[in-house]
């Protein structure tokens, strides 16, 4: 029995339906891969000192990114993403990523307080202050010991029995340790010296730092775990800095910084403030010496053998 026609033409029709649906199948898939992969995009550029990465967390994306500006091809839409760069904090993001279009963001991320190692550590001023007579008048007189005249800073017209002196390049503590009521603040540029109230804490003095400013004094004393502070009108207290003196210096006008191997104490002897802050990659030993440069505008910290900068901000 020969097919039927109309059976023919159907089977035909059916063919060319299922051959037009599949056409349709692979032309729509064709331009679906397209539109994702490539139609359906948009570029964003990070402006920031690189490398850092850019975390697109909804779609398990990480970019490392060692180029500034670092370029991120996306599908369109808004994106949000975390930017991580060792040392700062963790900073969130968003942008909306237009079709075809470039978007530009500029980063500027919040440093981590954190120890940054150094090859050496800075030159440090070796301020040395020394007593004499002057043969010339026959007083007593303070002198720098690396100036090889000897010339006179100031001079004491009644001579200091037990004298010793505490200070830097700018600003000099000279205390006569037999008499503890006597003491004197010496400018050594305008070479003038101040006397300073009784202060019988002076007599245990081991040694000190004068504030950027020269209106603060912070000194260990002898048997004194404590660092004890003098403001500019000679009082004097016990602060709750638990710290040698060699492990504190002032940075800016007159602010106090102690640093261990995992904090950094501030102290405000103004506002009688204090805030501790975490480090970052702690130390592996306590620091032994802690030297400010440039009015503390960088402070380096050493421990053993090794040195480091202390990135606060």
């Amino acid at each position: 029995m020969e097919p039927d026609y109309l059976d023919i033409k159907m089977e035909r029709r059916r063919q060319i339906f299922f051959g037009v649906i599949v056409g349709l199948v692979i032309v729509g898939s064709v331009v679906m891969y397209f539109w994702g992969a490539i139609i359906n995009r948009g570029t964003l550029l990070i402006y920031m000192d690189p490398p850092f990465t850019a975390n697109f967390y909804e779609k398990k994306e990480v970019f490392e990114c060692k180029e500034s500006p670092c370029k991120i091809v996306q599908p369109i839409g808004e994106k949000r993403f975390f930017i991580n760069k060792e040392g700062y904090e963790t900073l969130f993001a968003s942008v909306e990523i237009k079709l075809w279009k470039t978007v530009e963001k500029k980063i500027e991320m919040a440093m981590n307080p954190h120890f940054s190692k150094v090859e050496e550590g800075p030159i440090e001023i070796d301020a040395k202050y020394e007593f004499s007579v002057d043969p010339k008048n026959k007083m007593q007189k303070l002198f720098d010991n690396n100036d090889p005249n000897q010339e006179a800073i100031v001079y004491f017209p009644k001579a200091l029995k037990e004298p010793e002196a505490f200070g830097d390049d700018k600003m000099i503590l000279v205390i006569d340790r037999e008499e503890s009521s006597t003491s004197y603040k010496v400018d050594i540029k305008a070479k003038s010296k101040q006397p300073i109230e009784n202060i019988p804490q002076f007599k245990n003095i081991i040694s000190g730092k004068w504030s950027n400013d020269g209106k603060f004094f912070a000194a260990s004393m002898l048997r004194q775990q404590n660092l004890w502070i003098m403001d500019e009108s000679g009082a004097i207290e016990q602060s709750n800095l638990q710290a040698d003196i060699n492990l504190a210096t002032w940075r800016k006008d007159h602010e106090m910084i102690v640093v261990k191997a995992n904090t950094a104490t501030i102290y405000d002897p103004v506002g009688k403030k204090q805030e501790s802050i975490s480090l970052d990659n702690p130390l592996q030993e306590e620091p032994s010496k802690v030297i400010a440069v440039n009015k503390g505008a960088k402070i380096y910290v050493q421990a053993g053998e090794a040195f480091y900068q202390l990135i606060l901000e």
